[in-house]
C-alpha cells in the first residue's frame, strides 16, 4: 500500500488517460483558490491545513495502491 506522495507516481499508472495527477497539480489547485477567492480574501491556517489536505487526498487514492491494491 502506498503512502502520501508515493501514491501520486502511480495514478499514471493505473489511470493512464487521467490529465496529470502528481504533485505538481495539488501545487497548481492553490493558484485556482487564489483565482477563485480573489486578493481581498486570506485564508486562516486551519482553513490552509484542511484544504491542502483535501487536494492530497483527492489525488493520492486515484492509484489503485492506495485503496489495498484492489480494482474499487
Amino acid at each position: 500500500m502506498c503512502g502520501g506522495i508515493s501514491c501520486f507516481g502511480k495514478i499514471r499508472k493505473d489511470f493512464p488517460p487521467l490529465t496529470v495527477h502528481d504533485i505538481s497539480h495539488v501545487d497548481s489547485l492553490w493558484q485556482v483558490v487564489s483565482v477563485i477567492t480573489g486578493d481581498d480574501y486570506e485564508i486562516n491556517p486551519l482553513e490552509g491545513f484542511v484544504l491542502g489536505c483535501a487536494f492530497l487526498m483527492h489525488d493520492a487514492v486515484l492509484s489503485y495502491e492506495a485503496a489495498g491494491g484492489k480494482e474499487v
